[in-house]
């Protein structure tokens, strides 16, 4: 299923592309007509031109040449790795956080408290890894860990008012534009994005590694250091 979603959404991308030219094609010809200036058989030899140009741009397009496509792969992830570690340094630079940290104080921004099971959840995460995380949080006096009042097992987390000045200072991050720019796609172009991630990672062997919905770089409760 996944396959064919894949496919569907490259078919329907190179549609898109030939109705596009051929729109532009008609275009010109209408305006090439009042102008007086274009036969019928100069119209059909310039169409077909200019259409078996398209797909001769497609098919010579680097990225769908069969001995480069794996070069065209690795360059992609290269960049949505690098993309990833400049993100995490603005952050880091802006507000010393990692963008693990910075999601889990917006969601203690927005509850106002929450168990650190709660927050393990929301960021889909193990709950030794929160834990850690909130401990390097209470250690910059950004959370505060309380005993629930009326169950004492429960532990309770609050955001303290440096946690607040430090969320704010954080600036927005690129999980939140791309985030905005995913919900715009259409469903198909969403389906095939998740169906190709999820090959890249069976690919790369990484189906089984821990990971939240965070785009972060090395330990999430540790900033990246910083480039000499």
């Amino acid at each position: 299923m996944a396959l064919f979603i894949a496919h569907y959404a490259k078919f329907c991308v190179s549609a898109a592309k030939i109705i596009d030219l051929i729109s532009k094609v008609i275009s010109k010809r209408a305006a090439r007509e009042k102008r007086g200036v274009s036969s019928r058989e100069n119209f059909n030899y310039n169409c077909g031109k200019n259409i078996i140009s398209a797909f001769s741009r497609l098919t010579r397009n680097p990225y769908v040449e069969m001995q480069d496509r794996p070069e065209a792969a690795l360059i992609a992830l290269r960049r949505i790795l690098r993309a990833t570690e400049f993100n995490s340094r603005n952050i880091a630079r802006a507000s010393g956080l990692t963008p693990s940290q910075v999601l889990a104080l917006q969601f203690l921004s927005n509850r106002g408290e929450a168990t650190p099971k709660e927050i393990a959840t929301h960021a889909s995460l193990k709950q030794a890894t929160i834990t850690t995380l909130l401990d390097r949080l209470e250690e910059r006096k950004l959370i505060r860990r309380r005993r629930d009042a009326k169950d004492g097992r429960r532990v309770l987390v609050t955001l303290t008012a440096s946690g607040k000045k430090a969320l704010d200072a954080s600036p927005d991050g690129l999980q939140q534009l791309f985030e905005e720019r995913f919900q715009k796609l259409n469903d198909w172009e969403q389906s095939a994005i998740i169906a190709s991630l999820e090959r890249v990672a069976s690919l790369l062997d990484a189906e089984d590694i821990e990971a939240g919905p965070i785009l972060d770089i090395g330990a999430l409760h540790e900033p990246p250091k910083k480039e000499h």
